[in-house]
């Protein structure tokens, strides 16, 4: 019973941080049908920026500096987005997805070799609100991930609330369910891709500046959550966002229920395994449809 509770609770735990990571890669894809293999790079922006400004501009401080040098690798992230759509997508007229791939990875991989370039490959640590550990039902939890859930449940409840009561959140999934029929009923969908870059942006960003000062920030830490947004996308069903956060707390059960009965070496293979075998039941993904790109 106490192994099961422990499962529960470090796995909904790690699903909810999954949740705010992957859903703006998946928000990209329904709407603008696009594979952006820079997600990675927001969240590796966002934590190096949060890091820079608390150390370099606020010269560190309290609770409050923190959370605006946190917003602040938000922010930053979707700013490199909104430069990404506009300066190296907008202009195509018939962009083929091969260049898109091939783009978004080498943005990737420049943002990777700057932050190289100026910080070494040593590893930088944003600032933490909190270094110890908390309890919840008598599970002991790092209290900085305690912090970061209901951040996290808030960002993406707003998400899904934007979307779904504003005049540009609908706007936003009337593109993504018919592009061609917004259009004719007078929405831009530019601005639709525009508004979902930022926000895919913000939210990964906004995930790498909560969750750096647990994870390893270097040149190099684009690559496991852009590898995991992807699996997690494509296990909950390309186009389906409720399907992305099912898919997210799946994997984050999954993965905690390894680290605890088999080992943390092995975690990342039963999750891809487990997500291999959904895919062979379900080829769209848990709540996904067939799409095409």
């Amino acid at each position: 019973m106490d192994e099961l509770l422990n499962i529960l609770v470090l796995g909904i735990t790690r699903g909810t941080l999954y949740a705010l990571l992957a859903l703006g890669f998946a928000l990209i894809f329904s709407v603008a049908r696009v594979i952006n293999l820079a997600h990675g790079a927001y969240f590796m922006i966002g934590a190096y920026f949060s890091y820079i400004f608390y150390d370099y501009v606020l010269g560190e401080g309290g609770v409050a500096m923190i959370i605006i040098a946190v917003v602040v690798g938000a922010l930053a992230s979707g700013l490199i987005a909104l430069f990404q759509f506009y300066v190296l997508l907008r202009g195509l007229k018939n962009p083929r997805h091969d260049y898109i791939l091939v783009m978004s990875l080498a943005l990737s991989l420049l943002a990777g070799e700057i932050f190289r370039q100026v910080f070494g490959a040593e590893r930088a640590t944003p600032p933490a609100f909190v270094n110890s550990y908390g309890t919840v039902f008598g599970v002991r939890v790092i209290s900085q991930e305690l912090i970061i859930v209901p951040v996290a449940v808030l960002a993406v409840v707003a998400m899904v609330l934007y979307l779904k009561y504003t005049r540009q959140g609908r706007s936003v999934v009337a593109v993504a369910q018919n592009r061609h029929g917004a259009v004719l009923m007078g929405i831009d969908p530019v601005k639709a891709f525009a508004i979902v870059f930022f926000l895919a942006g913000c939210t990964a960003g906004l995930s790498g500046a909560l969750m750096g000062p647990i994870r390893v920030v270097d040149p190099l830490m684009w690559i496991p959550p852009l590898i995991l947004s992807f699996a997690i996308v494509v296990m909950g069903g390309l186009g389906s966002l409720y399907g992305t956060i099912a898919g997210a707390f799946l994997v984050g059960l999954i993965e905690t229920a390894t680290a605890l009965q088999i080992g943390a070496a092995y975690t990342e293979l039963v999750a891809f395994v487990v997500i291999i075998a959904v895919l062979a039941i379900r080829p769209a993904g848990l709540f996904g449809k067939q799409v095409r790109l």
